[in-house]
């Protein structure tokens, strides 16, 4: 046995003994537990699982029925879900060990984590005992693991040190081609398993590769061009992949978050758990941001700033030598190592964004998809505990040779004891949470199919499930997430029928699927595009009695009890029941249509008001001919007469999906003395056609009301009526109910 097997067994046992007592109960029953029991946690269980059982070629049919999703974008780990895919329908049936699997990678994943930050500290040379010793503590200081609970795929912290150990091999006298295809390898099933890795190692191969032009000039200019080459080839291969295979043109462009999920001093170099973070009060930490180096990490760089300000003014010969010559060694690649993680953390910042002098930074486009830019420290946590690994190892051995065995032990013993401290608090808190009970993606529970076996019905007599309360997540610009709880026992039901779920919860979902589906929600004559789409069978509705909101009860009541658990109750519901309930009344209104323009209030009668802007003609309109533009203006303002009723304010709105920000609207009312102001909420809505949606209040007679809008866009058919009355208008051959053209 040479010594780099014995460097890599003796770590194996060390690592994997630490792995197994932690993660015991995990490993000897994986099956039986999920690291996450709701959430992006569950859904990411549950995407994983469907793909592999249901999936086609790069098409997700768990949710978002009967449209689906692009497996890419519901955090499946496409890569490793399309590899268990194939073992599945071309090797041997493993449906019922997907959630062992899953659990199993990642905590593989661990140990992968800390074998690369090994092989980068051997490769700086360092002695085998303390490598092993530091890798173990960057591994489990590191910040991916509080996305054990979550965001799953996040956790894989074993990419970023693959990528650098593969940069160093390639950027280093000694390379070999087999460190170029290690290196492509890893990017590839990086950017597979979550995009976000895409980003982060393209950026920090990128950074390095120019900062090593930089340094060590035409020495390196081949090797760069070769791994910016074959980095950039991989890297537009995966985006026209996407591209190609996605068929949804309306995802958010520019999701909200940039200038809020970010990095900062706090979350890098103060502590997010234990005694010192209590006694810091330390603030200013967005968990996006979280890339903690530790109490060593803060004081190396006290030290390491005093000492090279003191070598500037001395103008050390040493320093100087160490930037000036384009020698390739391994303390200059560690230094564009740390150089690079300096640049990337800067990024992640948000700090570019800010000083954007020439508008780059903020117009990256498809780069402004990754509004977590915060996760981009993680390059700065990996690079600077490596260099500062490697300068606190030559300190003690510099002491050693001087004879100062004391100053050198004591120094090794108080980094060790105060890193391994905070390497546990660390794992703790990732772990905290994970060992929860699989009670709803396990095989032997029939709860759902019992119900309905009992009821004389077969999960073949519907053609997918609705949740109520409704969940809708992913097009960033609004979402529904009032049944979030719920969808616990949605993916449950889905999990034991094979059911797709109506609701979605995923990434950069398309805004029109999403505004179609809550349109079954609603009660105007507009057609169900989401229904053309659907065939005869019923639908599995599955509510929550806790949980359904008023506008949610009259789906309810279209259908028909099959059976309930604790508070979950199964109803059928008619497809027919999902469409609008006008038709007859369209029928109706068209067969008595008069030959003149005329309108009338139907029901009770009081004032009203209607304003279709047919006047200022426009491109973009919801009915006639015509909408109005606004930019931060008041849309109307007007004075409810007394009455004995209330009123409804109404009007449509384009919810334009190329724009970052949704508007805010609200209504400010007045009368003598009495003031207030009211938020319309967007993510009420459940009127929609198109990109149009359909925002309301309710509000009181004998006052003003000045409807305002901070933002911009479209509006048309303002509408104001007493709360149980329609207007109905019949202009140039048309019928307008309510503002909504109705069709023939």
């Amino acid at each position: 046995m040479n010594k780099k097997e014995l460097l890599y067994g003796v770590y194996t046992i060390v690592a994997g003994a630490i792995l197994y007592f932690v993660f015991l109960p995990i490993i000897q029953n994986p099956e039986h537990y999920l690291f996450g029991n709701g959430g992006d946690g569950l859904k990411n269980y549950f995407t994983f699982i469907d793909y592999v059982r249901n999936g086609s070629g790069t098409h997700f049919s768990g949710m978002n029925y009967p449209y689906g999703e692009h497996v890419i974008f519901t955090d499946s780990q496409p890569a490793f879900a399309f590899f268990f895919h194939w073992i599945n329908h071309n090797v041997i049936n493993i449906d019922n060990n997907l959630v062992g699997i899953y659990n199993l990678l990642m905590i593989f994943s661990i140990f992968l984590s800390g074998l690369f930050v090994l092989k980068i500290l051997s490769f700086l040379k360092l002695p085998g005992w303390y490598a092993i010793s530091f890798s173990i503590l960057i591994m489990f200081l590191s910040p991916q693991l509080l996305r054990l609970n979550a965001h799953f795929t996040l956790s894989y912290g074993f990419f970023i040190p693959a990528v650098l150990y593969y940069l160093l091999r390639i950027y280093d006298k000694n390379r070999r081609i087999i460190h170029y295809f290690g290196l492509g390898f890893i990017f590839l099933l990086s950017s597979f398993t979550h995009l976000y890795f895409l980003a982060i190692n393209l950026m920090l191969i990128f950074v390095f590769s120019f900062i090593a032009l930089i340094y060590f000039k035409k020495k390196i200019l081949r090797t760069a061009l070769k791994v910016i080459g074959i980095t950039t080839s991989l890297a537009v291969f995966a985006m026209l992949f996407i591209r190609l295979t996605d068929k949804i043109a309306d995802r958010p462009v520019k999701p909200w978050g940039i200038d809020y999920y970010n990095a900062s001093f706090e979350s890098i170099f103060l502590p997010n758990t234990g005694f010192l973070y209590n006694l810091l009060n330390v603030g200013n930490q967005k968990s996006e941001g979280i890339a903690y180096v530790g109490v060593v990490g803060l004081l190396f760089a006290v030290i390491f700033g005093l000492y090279l300000i003191y070598k500037l003014i001395k103008r050390e010969s040493g320093l100087i030598r160490h930037f000036s010559s384009s020698e390739i060694t391994k303390e200059k690649l560690l230094t564009i190592v740390l150089l690079t993680g300096i640049v990337t953390v800067l990024y992640s910042t948000h700090f570019y964004h800010k000083i954007d002098i020439f508008g780059i930074t903020n117009h990256l486009g498809s780069f402004s998809q990754f509004r977590s830019i915060g996760r981009f420290a993680w390059i700065f946590y990996y690079t600077y505990t490596f260099f500062f690994t490697y300068y606190i190892f030559k300190f003690f051995n510099s002491q050693l040779e001087k004879g100062k065995k004391y100053v050198a032990f004591s120094t090794l013993i108080f980094v060790v004891v105060v890193w391994n401290n905070e390497a546990r608090q660390n794992l703790s808190k990732g772990i905290e949470h994970i060992f929860n009970q699989n009670d709803f993606l396990i095989n032997k529970d029939n709860t759902y199919l019992d119900i309905l076996k009992k009821a004389g019905k077969n999960p073949e007599d519907f053609q997918a499930i609705l949740q109520i309360p409704y969940v809708i997540i992913g097009p960033e610009k609004w979402a529904i997430h009032r049944g979030g709880w719920t969808l616990r026992q949605t993916f449950k039901c889905s999990f034991q029928t094979g059911l797709p779920i109506m609701d979605f919860m995923m990434s950069r979902s398309s805004l029109s699927q999403s505004l179609d589906l809550v349109q079954f929600l609603g009660s105007m004559p507009i057609e169900r595009p989401r229904l053309k789409q659907m065939d005869n069978h019923p639908v599995l509705m599955i509510y929550d009695t806790t949980e359904v909101r008023a506008l949610e009860k009259h789906m309810l009541s279209k259908g028909k009890l099959l059976g309930e658990y604790k508070n979950i109750k199964l109803l059928e519901l008619p497809v027919d029941s999902l469409k609008s309930n006008f038709v007859p009344l369209s029928k109706k209104l068209y067969a008595n249509k008069p030959k003149s323009d005329s309108i009338y209030l139907e029901g009770k009668k009081g004032y009203y008001f209607s304003e279709n802007f047919d006047n200022i003609k426009s491109q973009l309109h919801f009915n006639g001919t015509g909408a109005k533009f606004f930019k931060n203006e008041e849309i109307i303002c007007k004075e409810i007469p007394l009455d004995t009723q209330y009123y409804e304010i109404s009007f449509w709105l384009y919810f334009d999906p190329s724009t970052v920000k949704k508007p805010i609207i609200y209504n400010e009312y007045s009368k003598d003395d009495n003031r207030g102001k009211q938020e319309l909420p967007i993510d009420n809505i459940v009127d929609t056609k198109g990109y149009w949606i359909r925002l309301k209040t309710v509000v009181d007679s004998d006052m003003k009301h000045c409807l305002k809008i901070e933002g911009e866009g479209y509006i048309d058919a303002i509408l104001i009526r007493p709360v149980d009355s329609h207007l109905i208008e019949c202009k140039n051959g048309k019928v307008t109910y309510d503002g909504c053209e109705i069709a023939e």
